[in-house]
């Protein structure tokens, strides 16, 4: 599903777009694929961020046409397989193969490290055709280009879970990723023009 944004706060967005590739839910829902669940597209200027890239991702991006080679970043907030399943096939896709080492990972420690018994999805090969790999924790900050993005407090059975706020240079998105409620969440999700929450 395709949200073609015009007007936020008497913003002029009608250049930027976010592409649902995917909102599944539950490993049940991702496993029957009851709704997809390819991931979140974030277009702003003469960016492209594939935000959990799950099960399905190259295909729900060939159905809405969606060339992921033009990827700047990948996000992922968690190391669950609706949340990053497809993460090795987007950084080929995004790569040509490993030919055009590109774009830059970023994630919860997870993502790339062995933890608790959890293996990374992300395979240590594919991990090399990133131009840079960055692991966050919440309150860290980083910038890709003219944006800026601060990861956020998620609690959530993935211990190292986070979500994303994206400081676009007109306005401001935030995707929650995986959790559930925590004291002081208000607080840390405030000041956002879009809210993506994920809801199971």
């Amino acid at each position: 599903r395709k949200l073609n944004i015009s007007i936020i706060n008497n913003i002029d967005l009608m250049a930027e777009r976010i592409i649902f590739l995917g909102t599944a839910g539950d490993s049940e829902v991702v496993a029957k694929q009851i709704l997809s669940s390819g991931g979140i597209i974030l277009q702003t200027g003469s960016n492209q961020f594939l935000l959990d890239p799950g099960p399905g991702c190259l295909i729900r991006a060939k159905q809405y046409d969606v060339n992921l080679r033009e990827n700047t970043a990948v996000f992922v907030t968690h190391n669950h397989l609706g949340h990053c399943g497809d993460i090795n096939a987007a950084m080929s896709a995004t790569t040509l193969g490993g030919l055009d080492k590109k774009a830059v990972i970023v994630g919860s420690t997870n993502v790339f490290e062995q933890a608790e018994g959890m293996t990374p999805f992300l395979n240590p090969y594919y991990k090399t055709y990133a131009e840079r790999c960055i692991a966050l924790t919440p309150k860290k900050k980083i910038g890709i280009n003219e944006v800026e993005v601060h990861a956020l407090t998620a609690e959530h059975d993935e211990p190292t879970a986070i979500g994303f706020k994206f400081f676009m240079p007109n306005y401001t998105v935030t995707y929650t990723g995986d959790t559930k409620y925590f004291k002081g969440m208000e607080t840390e999700y405030k000041n956002t023009d879009i809210l993506i929450v994920n809801m199971q």
